[in-house]
C-alpha cells in the first residue's frame, strides 16, 4: 500500500507565508531604522565640528530619541 500525501490546504499555505513575509518586512525595518540612527548620529557630530547643530538634529531628531 502507498501512503499518501495530503495537501496542504490554501489558507495554511497563506498563513505561513504571511508569516515569513512579516518576519521579513521587521528584520528589514529594524536594519533601516539602525541606518537611519546611525547616520543621523554621523550626521550631527559633523554638524557639532561646523557649528551647524540645529539642522540635523531638527532632521534626525527623532532618530536620536531613542
Amino acid at each position: 500500500m502507498k501512503p499518501t500525501v495530503k495537501a496542504t490546504p490554501h489558507k495554511e499555505r497563506l498563513t505561513a507565508l504571511q508569516r515569513i513575509y512579516l518576519h521579513i518586512f521587521r528584520h528589514l525595518a529594524h536594519k533601516f531604522f539602525d541606518i537611519r540612527q546611525y547616520a543621523c548620529k554621523i550626521s550631527a557630530q559633523s554638524a557639532e565640528k561646523s557649528d551647524c547643530v540645529s539642522a540635523p538634529q531638527s532632521l534626525c531628531g527623532v532618530a536620536l530619541k531613542i
